[in-house]
């Protein structure tokens, strides 16, 4: 029997594991150590340089976990599960799958929109506020366009609960400090 020499003397699948095994226990000691204000000990220069390295890792993981998540709804396609399944360790695994919708024809939805509830006012014509109400019950929008209501004259923030944002660090370029763009 020979001896392994190197990672690609190794299983794949033993790879994988290990590999996932190493990015959870590296997470939880970076956790313990942000806890212990060692943070504030490095310069702001270092501390971007590891910001740059951290999403290079946070998006392989994010692509790993997508293919492994792939993978499993295939299994389970090709097995028939449909039932959430209990598995030993890890807890009930679902899987479960959205439906991306792009590209919607506004103006269409807004006329059926329209027609289907004036088919209910027996002739009678709405108010606009009663047409305004007809569309916050069929669509959904998370935020407004802050720039067009301060063009209206309308402070945005009187109309939300507003605090500050959570600073973000642009990083532009290539340092290649780990080897990747």
């Amino acid at each position: 029997m020979t001896e392994a020499t190197g990672p690609e003397d190794i299983e794949p699948r033993v790879q994988l594991a290990n590999a996932v095994t190493l990015a959870v226990a590296t997470a939880r000691v970076l956790g313990e150590t942000a806890k212990r204000d060692v943070v504030e000990s490095v310069t702001w220069e270092q501390a971007a340089q590891m910001i740059k390295v951290l999403r290079n890792a946070r998006n392989t993981l994010a692509d790993v976990e997508d293919d492994l998540e792939r993978w499993v709804a295939k299994v389970w396609r090709e097995l028939g599960l449909r039932d959430d399944t209990p598995v030993a360790g890890v807890g009930v695994v679902a899987v479960s799958r959205s439906r991306d919708r792009k590209q919607w024809d506004h103006d269409a939805l807004i006329g059926l929109v329209v027609d289907a509830h004036l088919a209910g006012t027996d002739g009678e014509m709405p108010t606009p506020w009663e047409v305004a109400q007809w569309f916050r019950e069929s669509a959904g929008f998370a935020y407004w366009k802050v720039t067009a209501l301060r063009n209206l004259g309308i402070d945005p923030d009187s109309f939300c609960e507003s605090t500050p944002g959570r600073p973000r660090v642009s990083i532009t370029g290539s340092g290649n400090l780990d080897g990747e763009g």
